[in-house]
């Protein structure tokens, strides 16, 4: 039996897309927490998929295997490099648009 990722979403508004597709594939990843401003989208999300909702890097629980990094690029006015980049281990995928 294969080992859960431990995942945790960052940006709540189209990071909730990424969250509906993760929650369905329970068999392989473990959806632990939203990292996200404690906007207003950040809260709903977090009670709609009863996850929790950290607004620091520092208040993420321990071993975590993957963020999924989905906030705006700097050239759009977001903060998306710094937080991906701001990590020892990370993975980074810019979509192209």
């Amino acid at each position: 039996m294969m080992k859960r990722l431990k995942v945790i979403v960052v940006g709540a508004k189209f990071g909730e897309v990424y969250l509906q597709v993760l929650l369905r594939r329970k068999d392989l990843v473990d959806v632990v927490g939203i990292l996200g401003k404690g906007g207003q989208h950040s809260l709903e999300c977090s009670t709609k998929y009863n996850i929790p909702l950290y607004t620091s890097v520092s208040e993420l629980p321990s071993g975590i295997d993957l963020a999924c990094v989905i906030v705006r690029a700097g050239v759009m006015g977001g903060e998306g490099i710094q937080l991906s980049t701001n990590h020892e281990s990370c993975l980074l995928y810019t979509s192209p648009s």
